[in-house]
């Protein structure tokens, strides 16, 4: 899974093929080199029991936002006030519902395939069709009954 914000340069050239390619190359490093870049961006080691796979989604998740930019602010207050209550000892009454901004773009590959969705202000966008639901989208890609935000890994 990886997010991407949808951004052009002056210049004429596309930073999300820089991005991408970047973070397609990770499957290439060994787990030594992934924790090295991982030192690089975070500024400190990665902690001793995180997966391959997991250091690579969170290498990919800070290049992006280094590229395109973090949680907004929104965002930030929503989840320190959550955290705060959870320190306190207080349960989540209602799941949240996560918030797309338009304009982001989910890949997903599988089966060797990456696919692309593009998040709309209502709903999605999936190989120039309009979808309600990552489920739907999951279920076109897949031929099976999937959450669409775990395909998507955005659950």
């Amino acid at each position: 899974m990886h997010l991407e914000g949808q951004h052009m340069c002056e210049n004429d050239t596309n930073p999300d093929s820089d991005i991408k390619k970047e973070v397609d190359t990770l499957s290439s490093f060994n787990t030594g080199a992934l924790k090295h870049k991982y030192l690089e961006l975070y500024g400190v080691k990665s902690p001793k029991r995180l997966s391959r796979e997991f250091l690579m989604q969170a290498i990919a998740y800070k290049l992006q936002e280094d590229s395109f930019g973090g949680m907004s602010r929104a965002h930030k207050r929503k989840l320190s006030a959550l955290v705060r209550k959870f320190e306190k000892g207080e349960g989540i009454s209602s799941p949240l519902k996560p918030l797309y901004k338009s304009g982001t773009r989910l890949i997903r590959e599988w089966q060797g395939v990456s696919h692309s969705v593009t998040v709309m202000e209502k709903g999605f966008e999936y190989e120039g069709k309009q979808y309600n639901s990552l489920s739907a989208i999951a279920r076109e890609i897949t031929g099976a009954r999937w959450s669409g935000p775990r395909f998507f890994g955005v659950d």
